[in-house]
């Protein structure tokens, strides 16, 4: 996401499961309003091809606070060039340029003015999961069920650091360039801290009980939250490296956590349900 475009990924069919549309709206209270928000998610299995589609809004638009405006979204151009399932997809800062990995074990960088391809990244042996850009787009992070993370130098497009540890596949990763820090989330049940300039493994935060799927970093705070399979969320303290909260979520499995900054929450994606929490502020 960013101020000016989404990005749809349709996938191909999937033996009964057609199409899945997550949530029109979702229902936040803020200050005790109730709030509709719309999420812009739809994952669409119906088509043939694995394809993505770049979404445009116009400039002047508050876009999805309401249902009259549901409809002002439109599409720029439908990309298709992967043979497989696309898995993750990050646009850079500056929106010049956006990256998706894909279960074909490619990596692709896309223009986002004209959805041109810039090249495809080849490597990895496994599915791609997750990739990152930095925000000066010097190098692109890349994460497989191959169990290696690699980073990538954008302006020599090839591979000059990986990242090993793991035993078994990588399926999330966070970064904070600040801190020169990188963070990976494993079907080992653990998240390995990095130095992404050395790429020498710095901590193992160990704790939950099945794969983790998904994480994020506060802003304000050296906090790190994961989701798992295993039903719950964890907040670490990349201080001492200890996980001093739990929120647990009964069993369900978090597929994907997203911060909301305008409205101090966190939205939750579980194997059945949309949720949000408060950010709140840590010490």
């Amino acid at each position: 996401f960013d101020n000016n475009y989404f990005f749809r990924i349709n996938y191909n069919n999937i033996k009964d499961c057609k199409k899945i549309s997550i949530c029109y709206y979702i229902k936040l209270t803020h200050k005790r309003k109730l709030i509709k928000k719309r999420l812009f998610l739809d994952i669409n299995l119906e088509n043939r091809s694995h394809s993505i589609e770049m979404i445009s809004q116009p400039k002047s638009s508050n876009i999805g606070f309401s249902p009259v405006e549901r409809n002002v979204w439109k599409i720029d151009s439908i990309i298709y060039s992967h043979l497989g399932v696309i898995k993750t997809i990050d646009i850079s800062s500056n929106s010049r340029v956006f990256v998706t990995g894909s279960s074909d074990r490619t990596l692709k960088l896309w223009n986002v003015s004209d959805g041109s391809l810039i090249i495809t990244l080849t490597g990895h042996i496994d599915q791609v999961t997750d990739v990152k850009i930095s925000e000066e787009c010097q190098n692109l992070f890349s994460v497989s069920l191959d169990k290696i993370i690699k980073m990538w130098d954008t302006s020599e497009l090839r591979v000059v650091r990986n990242f090993y540890g793991h035993k078994s596949g990588i399926y999330c990763l966070e970064m904070n360039e600040k801190a020169s820090m990188l963070f990976s989330g494993s079907r080992d049940c653990s998240v390995k801290v990095w130095d992404s300039s050395t790429g020498y493994l710095l901590h193992t935060l160990s704790g939950h009980k099945n794969t983790i799927t998904t994480m994020i970093l506060y802003d304000d705070a050296p906090v790190l939250l994961t989701g798992s399979t295993d039903g719950t969320i964890k907040y670490w303290d990349l201080r001492n490296g200890r996980s001093f909260l739990t929120l647990n979520y009964k069993k369900k499995a978090i597929l994907k956590i997203k911060k909301d900054p305008d409205y101090g929450v966190f939205l939750v994606l579980t194997s059945s349900e949309l949720s949000s929490f408060y950010i709140g502020k840590v010490k």
